[in-house]
């Protein structure tokens, strides 16, 4: 693509979410990927911002129809910032596939700014349905970990030479396709990856919003895992890699010292994949004395504990740990969810955490396609069995088809869904 200037200014935008009205009060993203990919960048000597068109206007919520609302910076202060920003340039996050429309929008508003301003997409929707956005006039798709690929397809803009970058596809009037392996195409050195760049996000708006000086850290990548509705190893793979317990410790460190925070939410869906290197993390932190709340919102397994874990967790700073037994039916676990866990090491799980004075919370879902009403009422009864054993909180949710899940392939060969057509405005886990 051959250019009259270099690309010398990226601006990467998360941006505003539309949402059921309904769902207002789950909507939070916290860009920790943006972040990362700057900080990729700024060590190249190139120049990054960011634009958190969600969080800048947080308390801005604006109806669309009677069953949808957007949430953030209207579409005049967006062209604003990006004329002030001036990128050549922009790196659009979709991580969510209802954030679809909401990033497709995003890219006219740029265009409309300047037509020469080269747009990318990237995140989990875009790795999973790269032909979702078929029409929307971007230049460029990049599918899985950005950090490194959105690197190398700048250096190649910039030598006008021809792209050939796993991961990188262009469209230039193309239809994309999720054909593309990334297998063996991930990054195997997390600890070589820079510390993300916290300080270009807007975090005293997050923290006016939940009340913490909080951020959202993650610790490993990938999972080995084959539960029929989960995405997170077409993202990141299935093998789980880790950071080095004191490279993840120096960044607590450094995020106490610089910004004194109080809480960290880790992202990973494996914390306690390896149990040992879980349990010299939590020593150290212990050791290192942070005074910091810890949260594993994604939950851990509940086969993946033991009391001493639990217990280091909980002297390390975790007030509330999350399983997730899936369904109360081990038949549907087996068979329909695939996940290879059993019911018992849920209950001794949640027994042994409030044991110790943890609280609780327990994920089910309920609405795979060949669930039986039995099927949901054991769930629901084994909620009830959870809240006896001192679960403090249950969180039920919808079975949903994410793209580039079993479920979604699932659904789509069964005709419940559009495979070319889905709605994705609706796939989210408090929609049935």
């Amino acid at each position: 693509m051959p250019r009259n200037k270099l690309i010398k200014k990226v601006l990467l935008i998360n941006p505003p979410a539309i949402v059921k009205q309904s769902w207002d009060e789950d909507v939070s993203s916290f860009p920790l990927g943006l972040a990362y990919i700057a900080a990729v960048l700024e060590n190249s000597n190139i120049e990054v911002e960011i634009l958190d068109c969600f969080m800048e206007d947080f308390f801005n919520r604006n109806k669309i129809d009677d069953r949808l609302m957007r949430l953030g910076m209207s579409d005049d202060a967006i062209i604003h910032a990006v004329a002030q920003s001036a990128p050549h340039l922009v790196g659009i996050s979709i991580p969510f596939s209802c954030q679809l429309s909401s990033a497709i929008n995003m890219n006219s508003l740029i265009k409309s700014v300047d037509k020469s301003i080269i747009t990318v997409a990237g995140g989990a929707h875009i790795t999973n349905a790269p032909g979702s956005i078929r029409d929307s006039a971007f230049n460029w798709i990049v599918l899985g970990e950005g950090e490194y690929r959105l690197l190398e397809l700048i250096k190649a803009i910039n030598d006008i030479i021809q792209v050939s970058i796993p991961g990188v596809i262009g469209l230039d009037g193309a239809t994309p396709h999720r054909a593309l392996s990334l297998s063996g195409n991930f990054i195997k050195d997390l600890d070589a990856l820079p510390v993300p760049l916290y300080g270009l996000l807007p975090l005293k708006k997050y923290w006016e919003s939940c009340g913490k000086r909080r951020v959202n850290m993650i610790a490993t990548r990938g999972c080995p895992n084959i539960c029929v509705f989960c995405t997170t190893h077409t993202l990141m793979g299935r093998r789980v890699r880790h950071r080095s317990v004191d490279n993840v410790l120096k960044e607590m460190v450094s995020l106490k010292s610089v910004f004194d925070i109080e809480q960290v939410f880790f992202e990973d869906d494996n914390l306690t994949c390896d149990m040992e290197w879980a349990k010299e993390l939590f020593r150290k932190i212990v050791n290192e004395n942070l005074n910091i709340e810890i949260y594993m919102r994604n939950g851990i397994r509940a086969d993946r504990v033991d009391l001493e874990l639990l217990q280091l967790m909980k002297s390390a700073g975790v007030r509330r740990v999350w399983f997730a037994p899936e369904s109360g039916s081990q038949e549907t676990l087996d068979k329909i969810i695939k996940k290879d866990m059993r019911l018992e090491d849920c209950e001794k799980a949640v027994q042994m955490a409030k044991g110790i004075g943890l609280d609780v919370t327990c994920f089910l879902v309920i609405g795979f396609p060949e669930e039986t009403m039995e099927d949901i009422r054991q769930t629901i009864q084994y909620g009830y069995i959870l809240k006896k054993l001192g679960c403090d909180t249950i969180w039920l949710s919808c079975a949903s088809p994410y793209p580039g899940s079993e479920l979604f392939n699932d659904c789509a060969k069964r005709g419940l869904i559009s495979e070319e057509n889905p709605d994705y405005q609706s796939i989210s886990t408090m929609d049935s």
